[in-house]
């Protein structure tokens, strides 16, 4: 069966990488609008007694509890009470921005070491900073009042809020190092491998197709990047780059007995492709139980990464070999392919 699929994918190399593409672009433009959730409760399962109570305490009483992690400002000076004329000014700039529904100052206990010289301002907020756009624009509220009185007092922000902030800014920089480290290996372990720069190639731009078309399943299914979602992109890397590996050096010792490029292929279906395919299976299987846990962030992991090793299959299996065909195709390998 499997190697009547292999003569079918060789013919039709071209049109199986044009789709293959399209539908990768496609999944990039709808992947590209995925949530960046940092909201904990987003990945805590609602039928937690807590949770409902939280939920319906939000609805009765219109307070969102989120706030129990509200912005703290800590102000410092040599001798608080001396400085009260400068803090209470503060204070109403802070409570008069819209995004704050309240303050409430908290004094060190007698005795402490800080006794007299700080004192902690909490900032209750109107809602939970949820979003990357809601954290810059109240955030950016509060700095710019604390800006003005930070020449005559000594003023830090800190808070979950404010973490999450920090967070935010270093994230993307992370991800793109990871990014350009994971690609920058892979090329070179790969390249020296196979001792051919093509074999990179063919399996990044394997595994790219299969990834966008992840991307657009997170998105069909409302999966947000969070925390814990984003454990997924590793793991897919490693899910994926074995089937390409075990596929490719398969075809490369056929094509040094000296088979076409067709029987090459086939023979390489016939022989690694079942082994890949029950890799696969039970990965799927291991994902698919992890998807039916009560924790939201792991069944999102779980959905994703169960479609994603699917999803690397049907790539390896028909992206691939068409690559490779074209390869051989290209370098002149078609006059022995039949």
């Amino acid at each position: 069966m499997l190697e009547r699929l292999s003569s079918g994918i060789t013919k039709v190399s071209i049109p199986i990488v044009v789709l293959a593409t399209v539908l990768a672009i496609l999944g990039g433009y709808f992947g590209a609008g995925i949530d960046f959730n940092m909201d904990f409760r987003e990945m805590v399962p609602h039928d937690l007694e807590s949770m409902q109570t939280m939920d319906r305490i939000e609805e009765s009483m219109g307070i969102n509890l989120m706030e129990a992690s509200p912005v703290i400002i800590l102000i410092e000076a040599d001798n608080i009470q001396a400085s009260m004329g400068q803090i209470g000014p503060l204070w109403g700039e802070l409570e008069a921005l819209e995004s704050v529904r309240t303050i409430r100052p908290e004094y060190p206990e007698e005795g402490a070491e800080a006794y007299g010289q700080a004192v902690l301002t909490h900032l209750y907020l109107t809602e939970p900073l949820t979003t990357i756009e809601l954290r810059e624009s109240v955030l950016g509220e509060v700095n710019d009042v604390l800006d003005k009185y930070r020449g005559q007092l000594e003023i830090t922000a800190v808070g979950l809020p404010v973490v999450m902030e920090q967070i935010q800014e270093k994230l993307p920089w992370e991800q793109a190092k990871l990014a350009i480290f994971t690609v920058a290996g892979l090329i070179v372990v790969l390249a020296l491998g196979f001792r051919k720069l093509s074999a990179p190639i063919i399996v990044l731009y394997t595994l790219g197709i299969a990834l966008a078309w992840t991307l657009g399943v997170m998105h069909l299914f409302d999966i947000p990047i969070t925390v814990v979602t984003m454990a997924i992109f590793p793991l897919f890397l490693g899910l994926g780059i074995d089937y390409c590996i075990h596929f490719i050096r398969r075809f490369d010792e056929e094509r040094k007995q000296g088979h076409p490029v067709v029987k090459s292929i086939a023979t390489s279906f016939a022989t690694t492709g079942g082994a890949i395919l029950i890799a696969a299976f039970t990965s799927i299987i291991a994902f698919i139980i992890l998807a039916t846990s009560w924790f939201v962030g792991l069944r999102d992991v779980g959905v994703s990464l169960a479609f994603g090793a699917a999803l690397c299959v049907i790539s390896a299996f028909t992206v691939l070999p068409s690559l490779i065909a074209l390869k051989e195709r290209v370098r002149g390998g078609e006059s022995s392919a039949s």
